[in-house]
């Protein structure tokens, strides 16, 4: 996996991680979620728009399922 040059500035330093690989691409991707937006004991609705394999579906309920 490669790392981003540089960490996006809008995004908390808190956050929720997993990893995506994309098939089109061929590499594996950190996906993040600010802590802030995902509280324990809420409904997640997560929609893709692409479902190649289902790893960034896959990738979205990891990080969902570590905020409980």
């Amino acid at each position: 996996m490669e790392p981003r040059k540089t960490e996006s500035k809008n995004l908390d330093k808190d956050t929720y991680d997993s990893e995506v690989y994309s098939y089109t691409k061929a590499k594996t991707y950190k996906i993040k979620v600010s802590k802030k937006y995902l509280t324990e004991g809420e409904n997640i609705l997560i929609i893709d728009d692409f479902l190649a394999n289902g790893k960034a579906v896959g990738g979205l309920i990891d990080i969902v399922n570590k905020a409980k």
